[in-house]
């Protein structure tokens, strides 16, 4: 167990443990950084990087090896520079402190209140050795060629609160459980090569991909599936799994007689004696540790000025072969800890405790290959522009995935293009600002020479005029470079309305963005109907045909025919589908009246009946007549024996019209139940045509139907009212 000075020193250790750890938070990460403000600088052709569907507005390009394109970017997930280290009044003086000074009350909660989760340690430096690209019609080709240096490390949030805090509380104390799972390093040198390809679809869609050959250098990896400490004040518990691998080209790892690590022994030694050859620096650089990945994107125009894009970046792999060094850590570990008195020899104890943790965790060494992912992310933006492109709004999501763990940013950008040579981006993240950091970019061409600079955290507040320590900066990144750009349409003379046809050969200055031109700069018309073609719905109209706004035909009678073809442009909207090729009403039969207006359409008729055979006199005297004529029992459907007269003669005219087809529509006054008059009209009107069957009328040419109280043809309110109407009438049509 540990006196009062053992706990004091072992406080003091964790406490440079935590100071450590979180200074390390600014240290240099296999993550493939970005740098977001350059997403919507247009005007820069490495922006394609980020979307590979982005067509650079040059039609050629070539970075300088003078001054290559080259990105920086150090930071980490969790904490800003004030919550390590702040100005303070000590005695009355300002005093600059850290979170573990005795007098910065709660600082050291605020501190570890700030950690996520898992804290990301992360720096990467990317230099572009070979790039170029080049436009061919719509499609656009660009080639690069890239040393990328990435570290990363994983650190768990109880990490630190074990550092803090410390565990138990002496003998027979409590103990915590730390969760350590995530910890972790991650760190590789490679080489891609890069070949990328985009086209313009159409005036809206753009697609993009890029295929990487990648040649690994170096490489540093740690898989901890678990991880768990179990401490109290005089015994700790350690149960863990996970893997070690590495491809370490210019180092010494020891391995003892039994094929472990020699960790006792762990003192490795970089040799650089393999650089003093072409062939050694040719081996390190062309190393058999070879992978691929992929890029694809996309960007679609909903609106001439609204553009979405969308792009998947770094997804692939590299298979590590060379220089292997692999150990696999699976323990079940307790200890009673190192006792530690004053004049012990701190070296010793430490060799102790290192091997302690040599024979816990290291379970075997190897020296077989390995594969790591690439940190894949993926771009969502969105711009709006107005003033023909030269002003934008955009927001961009950035979401990467690393060691099964997601980090995301969400920004928003002022993006401004007044000219051809210069043009400049605003930014700010809405989830990583904490409201003191803004982003910045600028481009500038002087004649061929195109430059540009991106940074995305610039501090705006400080801890004091006498300490110029950012406050809330988690991070830093930057990325510039110069390329030669070529043959760019707005070279000389300009391009103004940004179509891609010089001015000076522009019949039409004033295209509206997004739209498809001619060699003359102007709106390409195929049809000449005054409507361009990506707003033409009827791309092959007529020449000199009247069109709408959509390019098609007029058709003023909304006929369906149109106004250039149609010979009755008048027509009413009652005839709508029932008109010929020519527009006009058609007439079935013949008989001079329209079918529109026609009720039996395919029979000859007379307009006095609307295009219906005429009824006979006598015929409209016995069904009038039939309408009050017939009579059934009280509250029944049985005909009363005085209504046979009636029927009989309404059963004579119909033998003696072969082509009148018989309605027989029951009706009923409102006493009762509405649904019981309903059936009942039914039943009325079945029973008479059941009667008129019988005297020789064919089944098919009646049709019988009730409607209950529904079609009164006087008020109920009066017993006169109500007899006229309980009725059956009788209608003559010609027509099924």
């Amino acid at each position: 167990m540990l006196s009062k000075y053992q706990k004091s020193e072992k406080s003091s250790y964790m406490r440079y443990f935590a100071v450590t750890a979180a200074m390390l938070c600014y240290s240099a990460s296999l993550f493939a950084q970005q740098v977001n403000t350059l997403y919507f600088m247009n005007n820069v052709p490495e922006r394609n990087a980020y979307n590979p569907a982005f067509q650079p507005v040059h039609n050629v390009y070539i970075d300088l090896l003078v001054m290559p394109n080259f990105r920086f970017d150090a930071g980490n997930s969790s904490l800003g520079f004030n919550d390590i280290i702040f100005s303070q009044k000590i005695n009355g003086r300002d005093s600059t402190i850290t979170f573990l000074h005795p007098q910065a009350l709660g600082k050291k909660d605020d501190f570890y209140s700030s950690l996520s989760k898992t804290t990301r340690i992360y720096g990467d430096l990317t230099f572009n050795l070979i790039g170029f690209g080049f436009r061919v019609k719509k499609n656009y080709f660009t080639v690069d060629v890239s040393e990328k240096v990435s570290v990363g490390a994983y650190l768990p949030k109880d990490l630190f609160k074990l550092a803090l805090y410390g565990a138990g509380k002496g003998p027979g104390g409590y103990s915590d459980v730390f969760d350590l799972s995530r910890l972790g390093v991650q760190a590789s040198a490679y080489t891609e090569f890069g070949l990328g390809y985009s086209r313009k679809i159409n005036d809206k869609l753009t697609v993009g991909g890029k295929l990487k050959y990648l040649i690994g250098q170096a490489n540093i990896n740690t898989d901890i599936e678990d991880f768990k400490l179990t401490a109290s004040a005089d015994r700790w518990a350690i149960s863990g799994r996970g893997t070690i691998n590495a491809s370490l080209p210019l180092v010494d790892i020891p391995f003892g007689a039994d094929g472990l690590i020699d960790i006792a022994n762990l003192k490795p030694e970089v040799n650089t004696e393999s650089l003093n050859s072409v062939k050694g620096i040719t081996d390190l650089f062309f190393s058999s540790n070879n992978g691929f990945g992929v890029d694809l994107g996309a960007t679609y125009n909903i609106l001439p000025e609204l553009q979405l894009s969308a792009a998947l970046t770094d997804l692939g792999f590299i298979r590590w072969r060379s220089n292997l060094t692999n150990a696999n850590l699976n323990t079940e570990f307790a200890t009673e800890g190192v006792t530690y008195e004053l004049g012990d020899k701190i070296e010793d104890k430490l060799d102790t405790l290192l091997q302690n943790f040599k024979d816990a965790f290291v379970s075997s060494g190897t020296h077989s290959s390995y594969t790591t992912a690439l940190s894949t992310r993926l771009n969502v933006g969105a711009e709006y522009s107005v003033v023909k492109n030269k002003i934008g709004f955009g927001l961009l999501s950035s979401t990467l995935y690393a060691n099964k763990s997601l980090y995301t940013d969400l920004m928003v950008a002022a993006n401004l293009r007044p000219s051809t040579w210069f043009s400049a981006s605003f930014t700010y993240s809405l989830l990583n600002g904490r409201l003191s950091t803004v982003g910045f970019g600028a481009q500038v061409r002087v004649a061929p020479f195109n430059m540009y600079l991106a940074v995305d955290r610039i501090p705006l507040a400080f801890a004091s005029s006498k300490m110029p320590i950012p406050q809330n900066l988690t991070g830093f990144n930057l990325q510039a470079g110069m390329v030669w750009v070529i043959g760019d349409p707005r070279k000389t003379g300009g391009d103004d309305d940004g179509d891609g046809v010089k001015n000076s050969k522009d019949k039409c200055p004033n295209t509206p963005q997004g739209y498809m031109v001619d060699k003359y700069g102007c709106v390409i018309d195929t049809d000449g109907d005054g409507v361009p073609d990506n707003l033409d719905k009827c791309p092959a109209t007529a020449f000199g045909v009247a069109v709408d706004s959509a390019g098609c035909p007029l058709d003023s009678d909304g006929d369906g025919i149109p106004d250039y073809q149609d010979r009755c442009p008048g027509t009413p909207a009652a005839a709508l589908g029932k008109v010929d090729t020519a527009g006009c009403p058609t007439d079935t039969d013949g008989d001079g009246i329209a079918d529109y207006e026609d009720n039996c359409p395919t029979i000859v008729g007379v307009g006095s009946n609307y295009g219906c055979p005429e009824i006979t006199a006598a015929a409209k005297q016995i069904l009038k007549k039939a309408r009050t004529g017939i009579q059934f029992s009280l509250g029944g459907e049985s005909i009363l024996p005085n209504s046979y007269a009636i029927l009989n003669q309404i059963a004579e005219v119909m033998s003696e019209n072969s082509d009148y087809i018989l309605l027989i529509n029951g009706h009923t006054d409102n006493i009762g139940n509405s649904y019981a008059n309903l059936l009942l009209s039914e039943r009325r009107a079945g029973v008479v045509k059941a009667y008129l069957k019988k005297e020789g009328i064919q089944d098919d040419r009646m049709i019988a139907k009730g409607f209950g109280d529904t079609k009164p043809v006087e008020s109920n309110s009066t017993e006169e009212g109500r007899a006229k109407n309980r009725r059956v009438e009788f209608i003559v049509k010609f027509e099924q």
